[in-house]
């Protein structure tokens, strides 16, 4: 549905050719989709209005941070707290040239907005206020609260030693106000008399090395986006996988009363088909059977499942396992599925009568022919003993 009218600024034009392109650009004069390309041009000094997006191309040296930076300000502004952004101006970066991998841009916003231990420390104080005094687990499922459990070891194993004086050798008034700050901000919450859960360097470095830092304004929306990107393949593979669950199980399971309805099951013996290989019946109904059962052991399935044991409404889930709506929608699907086909389904008095019905009638007739055989012999029996007395 898009429109586009292209515009450029390149190197080899001549100045007011490219002047000329950039004040056409500019102008708001046409209701089609304005695009303008740029080669060695307009990276410094340069502000652009009305700029929604970019796309990037060209690959950027790992050193240039400067310039990685230059080129994402033609879209990303500062926000005012006051008035932000609405979604529908949200501006969208489409890095083809994997430039934000390159650059490392993470490490600089990391070293340009690392908070010192006295702000990370009132943080997580503020948060234990707010969680009715019960302190982070590392053990938690949610990153946040992993990350203030190690944290707040940190900050304890560190100023620990000071709590009963500060020894003026080699510390600054300045520091030695920051270290008083950070003992009596600890003594909110019992935290130099409490024994926190141990955390190896190794893995406190681990936890915290991940979105350790704060990141501002629309630039928060693209890195947001990088982590969701990173969940689209799994979501599109676990959406496709029980589309054709659905689709065995009605093929299998059609006409079959309830007590012999199945899932699709792991069988032993058999092995994946191989790319390029015609899959046969029982490879069909492994590579299902396995899905289903990755599915079931996914952080998703999970994570609902113990929202669900704690009573937890559909929105509660989401807010409390920070889920999306179609994260939830995938299994609830998943979840239908199994409920109408899982075969340890309890067997009630209805189905026992299904399965007296439902027997085969040659079935029937065999088994009433075995009974006649067992009555006429029981009878020869005891007719033989009757002539014997």
């Amino acid at each position: 549905g898009i429109e586009p009218e292209y515009y450029s600024m390149l190197s080899a034009y001549s100045n007011k050719e490219n002047d000329r392109q950039l004040e056409e650009f500019e102008i708001e004069n046409s209701e089609k989709t304005k695009f303008m390309i740029v080669m060695n041009k307009a990276n410094e000094g340069l502000h652009v209005k009305g700029v929604d997006g970019i796309i990037w191309f060209r690959a950027l040296d790992e050193n240039s941070r400067i310039l990685y930076l230059q080129q994402l300000g033609r879209t990303i502004t500062s926000v005012d707290p006051n008035n932000l952004v609405k979604d529908e101006d949200r501006p969208v970066i489409i890095d083809l040239a994997n430039n934000t991998k390159r650059v490392d841009i993470d490490k600089e916003i990391k070293n340009n907005n690392r908070k010192n231990d006295l702000e990370l420390l009132t943080i997580v104080v503020d948060w234990v206020k707010s969680h009715g005094d019960n302190l982070p687990q590392v053990t938690s499922t949610s990153n946040q609260e992993r990350r203030y459990a190690a944290t707040l070891y940190r900050i304890q194993q560190k100023y620990i030693e000071y709590r009963n004086g500060i020894d003026n050798e080699g510390i600054t008034e300045d520091e030695r106000n920051n270290i008083e700050n950070i003992i009596a901000k600890g003594e909110e919450i019992e935290l130099w008399d409490r024994e926190l859960e141990r955390i190896t360097k190794e893995e406190c470095d681990k936890i915290l090395e991940v979105d350790s830092f704060e990141v501002k304004g629309n630039l928060h929306d693209f890195v947001e986006l990088e982590n969701e990107v990173k969940d689209i393949n799994y979501r599109k593979t676990a959406l496709k996988n029980i589309m054709e669950i659905e689709e065995w199980c009605k093929e299998k399971n059609e006409g079959k009363p309830e007590y012999s309805r199945r899932l699709p099951k792991q069988i032993n013996g058999i092995k994946i088909a191989k790319e390029g290989e015609e899959e046969t019946e029982e490879q069909r109904e492994l590579r299902l059977g396995q899905a289903l059962n990755r599915f079931k052991q996914s952080t998703i399935w999970k994570n609902y499942q113990e929202g669900k044991e704690k009573g937890l409404s559909r929105e509660e889930i989401k807010q409390e396992y920070g889920m999306r709506e179609g994260d939830i929608a995938l299994v609830e699907r998943y979840e239908r599925i199994i409920e109408e086909y899982d075969v340890k389904k309890k067997i009630t008095g209805q189905s026992i009568g299904q399965v007296s019905y439902t027997a085969p009638v040659q079935e029937c007739d065999n088994t009433q022919m075995d009974l006649n055989r067992l009555i006429q012999g029981q009878r020869t029996k005891e007719g033989g003993k009757e002539q014997d007395d």
